[in-house]
């Protein structure tokens, strides 16, 4: 399973990612970051494989 990380101040952009990603069985969203601050938070406490 490949682990991955949205980060985007626009919902569209989520929405968008996560639709091409869903295509593919093999991928998991862990969490949908609006800013790099949260991201950063998140990301030092959690691993993913992937950062969009």
């Amino acid at each position: 399973m490949i682990t991955y990380l949205i980060i985007d101040d626009e919902h569209i952009a989520h929405d968008i990612i996560k639709d091409y990603c869903d295509l593919l069985p093999n991928m998991e969203l862990m969490k949908n970051c609006y800013d790099g601050l949260e991201a950063f938070e998140y990301l030092n406490k959690n691993d993913v494989d992937l950062i969009f």
